[in-house]
């Protein structure tokens, strides 16, 4: 038996006997709440600074702690396979957390008071939460991923990529998983593992047939991307991988060392050797031709990016460029422009000159990963929970005037780790991978002058939780979906014909939520 109080450590009490054994101490905050796990093996605490933290029960010795909620803990509670954990607090949402790291995994917003209890149905297809509106709302665990219907563990998506003619979406995760999408349905093929390895500088072929990821001995492993099968191991030896690129013709690897080298993507063979920077390389990128490779590291102590061509091993550095410049992210599909990310800010470049393109675009927050469409008229940044999606202006005289941030997707749970515009410059389709899990593809259009987004298809935990997108024409939508939606803070137009139905979601606590269809 556990006992706690605001004021005092949770002690453990032998329910026979009532003799006292573990006491466990929290330092964070005052006790709000505890709860065992179904195998009696963990505790799991809430406190009123927001924190939850885990507890073995046999020794009393303290698991991961995490930051779960702005402020108070108000409730927590175990799923019965154990592998979940939900928790409430004073704001408007539940939390879904693996109760093994302590990662996010979920949220539901709908509430528009606080929220003050929850609990799992005894098979865990549903949680219950209650709130100071008055309402209990039922969320249907399948639909985050996690619940019996899901298609496995999601870990955080590290990179997506198209298949070479648009066919499939491919997605990959830091637990080592890929899945193959189809592009236009979402519906899921290929699942597969490919280990522990280094999956966050992982590269594919430019037809995506192939992948290189680099392992844990300085080797990187060339595997087939539709079964998963390795086909070549390069490098072997070698001072650990930081960056990987893919051409038709070339591999290029970069070395915490700071040596950059090339290896035949066929054979394996070694190719030529690169070097300049002076401590680990970053990020690689081929450009389209394969005829140049620009890497961004670590130069003399200061953050470099240079331009290398293959053939003859000449290199340059970026003319003007600032020291903070730390990633190089994407070449234009002609090759012509280059982009680099400095913290918030993207600066695009003349690959060939190495001049400034117009002053940059702004993040609202550290930005993750940037791509430029096929026809180089738009630009997508990625960052903390949010997309933002600018005219690029390239090819414009007035370029730096016709630079603007247009939309903004927000929403995400977490951070927006990879974005991939579909290989076909007559749709405006990309693909968003994210840190919570979900991957999502989507479609710009202009209506009357105006531009919108509209969310396609989407998988994974949190796959209903965005803000300010369209889901336009959806057919099919399970009740389950419906309610989900509009508890979320869906608002239903009724003007659009019944063979599909248009949905906007704007922020939870600004919803106008329609309690007849809960």
């Amino acid at each position: 038996m556990a006992v706690g109080s605001t004021s005092e450590p949770v002690r453990m009490f032998d329910s026979q006997t009532g003799f006292l054994g573990s006491v466990l101490e929290n330092r964070q905050g005052g006790m709000a709440c505890v709860v065992y796990s179904p195998d009696g093996q963990w505790i799991v605490s809430g406190d009123w600074k927001g924190n939850l933290q885990l507890w073995e029960t046999a020794t009393g010795k303290a698991g991961p702690t995490w930051k779960a909620h702005p402020v108070c803990v108000n409730n927590v509670d175990f799923s019965a396979n154990g592998q979940w954990i939900a928790s409430c607090g004073d704001e408007l949402v539940v939390r879904l957390w693996d109760a093994r790291t302590g990662a996010a995994v979920s949220v539901f917003a709908g509430h528009i008071k606080e929220v003050s209890s929850l609990a799992f149905s005894p098979d865990g297809s549903q949680l219950a939460s209650c709130s100071q509106d008055r309402t209990v709302r039922l969320w249907d665990m399948s639909s985050t991923g996690v619940g019996p219907k899901s298609h496995g563990s999601f870990g955080p998506v590290t990179k997506v990529a198209y298949s070479s003619h648009g066919l499939h979406v491919i997605s990959d995760s830091f637990n080592g998983t890929m899945r193959y999408y189809d592009e236009v349905t979402g519906q899921l093929g290929v699942v597969h593992s490919i280990g522990d390895g280094r999956v966050d500088c992982i590269a594919y072929s430019p037809d995506g047939l192939r992948f290189a990821a680099p392992g844990h001995l300085g080797d990187v492993t060339i595997r087939n991307a539709r079964t998963g099968a390795a086909e070549v191991v390069i490098g072997r030896g070698i001072h650990s991988i930081e960056s990987i690129a893919f051409s038709p013709r070339w591999i290029a690897t970069g070395s915490v060392k700071g040596t950059l080298r090339l290896w035949d993507a066929s054979s394996g063979e070694p190719g030529r050797v690169f070097t300049g920077h002076t401590d680990g390389i970053k990020s690689l990128a081929f450009s389209p031709n394969g005829q140049k490779v620009v890497s961004a590291g670590v130069s003399d102590g200061y953050d470099s990016t240079w331009i290398w061509t293959v053939d003859t091993g000449e290199c340059k550095p970026l003319v003007g460029e600032k020291k903070s410049h730390s990633r190089v992210t994407a070449y234009s599909m002609d090759g012509l422009v280059l982009s680099t990310i400095a913290y918030s800010l993207v600066q695009l470049w003349d690959a060939n000159t190495g001049q400034e393109l117009g002053p940059g675009l702004k993040h609202n927050s550290q930005i993750s990963c940037v791509a430029i469409s096929p026809c180089s008229q738009w630009i997508a940044t990625g960052g903390a929970r949010s997309v933002f999606l600018w005219i690029s202006g390239l090819g414009n005289a007035q370029m730096e005037s016709r630079q603007r941030h247009v939309l903004t997707i927000g929403g995400f749970f977490g951070n927006v780790n990879s974005i991939v515009w579909k290989p076909d410059a007559g749709h405006l389709e990309f693909a968003t991978g994210c840190q919570a899990g979900s991957i999502r593809t989507w479609r710009l259009r202009e209506v009357g002058g105006f531009w919108s987004v509209l969310l396609l298809w989407s998988d994974g935990p949190t796959s209903l939780t965005v803000e300010d997108a369209v889901f336009d024409g959806v057919q099919d939508l399970s009740p389950t979906n419906q309610k989900l939606l509009l508890q979320r803070g869906a608002k239903k137009d009724h003007s659009f014909p019944q063979t599909g139905t248009q949905v906007s979601l704007d922020e939870f606590e600004r919803a106008d939520i329609d309690k007849s269809d809960e």
